[in-house]
């Protein structure tokens, strides 16, 4: 499989303030802009919800998980919230080695995720 990062829009829901983003290949040092690029736009806005598909992440470095450290952080500060879903073997190992599983938001499938009607 390339290597190569890549983010893709899934879903876009205005009405329920939530999107959703499939993640591809190896969230590192070069992948790590894309996304905070990407996803990182609907932080801003209170009350959006960012939901991070990571089923296909095959490689997470320590600039994949500092990215997504800052995107929580930005959603804490704005008041939205970020989501991880389906977090591939690699992302969960990398979680539980640095001890980051327990600080975000983490589910089996982008469908679990509750988001208030506004």
């Amino acid at each position: 499989m390339d290597g190569r990062f890549s983010v893709v829009a899934v879903s876009s829901d205005s009405e329920a303030t939530r999107s959703v983003w499939r993640l591809k290949g190896e969230l590192d040092l070069e992948g790590a802009p894309l996304i905070a690029e990407t996803a990182g736009g609907g932080l801003d806005t209170g009350g959006w919800t960012v939901v991070l598909d990571c089923q296909d992440i095959t490689f997470c470095d320590s600039s994949g998980l500092n990215v997504l450290l800052r995107l929580r952080e930005q959603a804490s500060r704005s008041g939205a919230s970020l989501v991880i879903a389906r977090p591939s073997e690699n992302v969960r190992h990398l979680f539980r080695l640095t001890h980051t599983d327990s600080v975000f938001d983490i589910v089996d499938t982008p469908a679990e995720v509750s988001v208030p009607r506004v």
